[in-house]
Formats: C-alpha cells, structure tokens, sequence
C-alpha cells in the first residue's frame, strides 16, 4: 500500500477530527504537527475499520468484490473507499449524541478556558454573570454570545443590568450605572426605535479578567429597584 492511497485515510482522519464537535474543539489547539500526527491516526484506525468491513463483506458477497474490482482495479481500493464513507458518516451520527456547545464546554473547561466556560454556563442555564476587564470595569447581565465555539480571538456578548468597577485595593463591587429600567421600557415598547439588541455590549474575551455567575436573588433587588447600591449589594 503506497503513500498515495494512505493519505485518502489520513484525509479522512482530518475530516473526522475537525468536524465532529466531540473532537473539534480540542483539534483546533493543536499545532500543525500534532494535528497531522491526530489525523494520521485516526486514518489508520479508519483504515482498520474498513478493512475489517471490507474482509467480511468479501466472505458474504463474493460478488461484489468482483464487480469493484472491474471499476477500481487497483489493491485495496475498496478498503479505501469504505474508510472514506466511515469518515463521512460517522460525524453527523456523533453529532447527534454530543452537541457543539456542549462538546465546546468540556473542551474549554478541560483546557483551563474557564472565562468561555463560565459565560457559556450561564447562557445555557438563563441566570445573570458578572464579568470584569482588565481596566477594573463591571457588567452584569446576560450572556448572549460566549464565543466558545469561535476559532482564535473571540468577543463576549452581554444584555448589561448594571455596570460599575471593582476598588483596587478591595475588589469590591460599587455599581454605578443601572439599565434595568431602560431595559424593562424597551420590553414593553412596540416602537420599532428601541430594540432589545442596542443594549449589547460586545467585549474581546483578551480583555476579560473574570467572569461568574451572579446570584439571581441580588438580581431581583436590582430589577426591582432603582436606588444606588451601597457597597454593591442593594440594602
């Protein structure tokens, strides 16, 4: 078997990798080199799955190897054109099984990319996150991108609540900026003027230093007032 028809499996393994969620996200931090060594296994295992296919088709349907070998009359051609459909089939099916966001998630917080995961989080879950940038300012509200299934440097997606700033001696949390009001007229408004999306505030994740999840009780003090917020908790 010559290098040319092994690089069919190998192709076949870099299809696989990069377009099952399962194994996609994980496939795009790898280099080059590691990524061609990835799908060079996974072609040889294709390989093996084919072949084995293709031996007990051979013992069931004699004649089919015949007919093959009339229109592909070349040594395991056969093999290779089984481990290509392998190839193409089997991502839609896994697909099904494991989502992208959800392969996205354990991808992320598998690899440390915890800022991603934490937004993904409470998009998935419908709850309030709290995100801080590198120049101490504060959003709370709602996710509505995480950029976690996105290649290479990504933007966060966020309905704000409130915004303020973190002290920097203390860390602590003083809001300063409310939206709920602004928000809440927007919802009931039918004037085609204000929409729900010009309130989106777009951040790089590059300038993200911390991202959780905002407790929804202090989330209904702050929807339910308009007062400033002492220390940053609403009393």
């Amino acid at each position: 078997m010559n290098f040319g028809v092994l690089f069919i499996p190998a192709l076949g393994g870099y299809w696989l990798l990069t377009r099952t969620y399962f194994w996609r996200f994980q496939t795009r931090r790898e280099s080059g080199y590691s990524l061609f060594f990835a799908s060079a296994a996974a072609g040889t295992i294709l390989l093996g799955v084919a072949r084995l296919i293709t031996f007990l088709a051979e013992g069931r349907c004699p004649e089919v190897e015949k007919t093959w070998g009339t229109y592909a009359p070349f040594d395991y051609s056969g093999t290779i054109f089984v481990s290509a459909l392998v190839a193409l089939a089997v991502p839609p099916l896994m697909n099904r099984l494991v989502g992208e966001y959800e392969a996205a998630k354990k991808s992320a917080k598998d690899n440390g990319d915890l800022i991603e995961w934490v937004i993904q989080d409470s998009l998935d879950r419908r709850t309030l996150v709290e995100i801080t940038t590198k120049s101490g300012k504060s959003y709370i509200g709602f996710a509505r991108e995480s950029g976690i299934t996105a290649q290479g440097e990504t933007d966060v997606g966020l309905i704000p609540l409130a915004s303020g700033y973190r002290r920097p001696a203390t860390r602590e949390l003083v809001i300063t900026t409310h939206y709920a009001a602004a928000l809440r007229r927007c919802l009931d408004s039918d004037s085609p003027d204000m929409r729900f999306e010009d309130f989106q505030v777009a951040l790089p994740t590059s300038e993200i230093v911390s991202a959780r999840l905002f407790d929804a009780g202090t989330y209904k003090l702050l929807l339910a007032s308009s007062r400033p917020w002492r220390n940053g908790i609403d009393v």
